[in-house]
C-alpha cells in the first residue's frame, strides 16, 4: 500500500481550530468550531487524498476498524500526523467523519 508523502499535512489545528471533538457533530457545528473553515479532519484527509489521487481504489480498500477509530481520536485532539498514514486509512477516516454526521450530506430525497 502506498504511504502518503510530502509536507501537505500541516495540521489546520494551528489555524485557530479548537481542540473539541468534531466527529459525530452536526456539520454546522464542526464548521463553527473550525472558525467558519472546512473542519480540520476533512481538510487533512482531502490534502492526503489529493496528493495520492492516482492510487487505485482509494475509497474501496477496507481498513481495520480499530485504526480509523484511533486516527479519529488523534485528529480530534490535533495530534494526528498524516505523513505516515496509508492513503486508504486516510480515506477511511474521511468516510468515518462523513458517516458519523447526524444529518447526512445527501438526504435520501436527493436520490432518484
Amino acid at each position: 500500500m502506498k504511504r502518503t508523502q510530502g509536507a501537505c499535512h500541516e495540521s489546520p489545528c494551528k489555524i485557530g481550530a479548537t481542540n473539541q471533538a468534531l466527529f459525530g457533530k452536526p456539520l454546522e457545528e464542526a464548521i463553527r468550531q473550525s472558525n467558519g473553515q472546512i473542519p480540520h479532519p476533512v481538510q487533512m484527509c482531502c490534502n492526503v487524498i489529493e496528493e495520492n489521487i492516482e492510487t487505485e481504489g482509494i475509497y474501496k480498500v477496507n481498513v481495520a476498524t480499530r485504526k480509523p477509530e484511533e486516527y479519529a481520536r488523534q485528529v480530534d485532539t490535533c495530534q494526528a500526523k498524516m505523513n505516515d498514514r496509508d492513503v486508504h486509512e486516510v480515506a477511511s477516516l474521511l468516510k468515518g467523519f462523513l458517516n458519523r454526521l447526524p444529518i447526512p450530506l445527501c438526504l435520501p430525497t436527493s436520490y432518484p
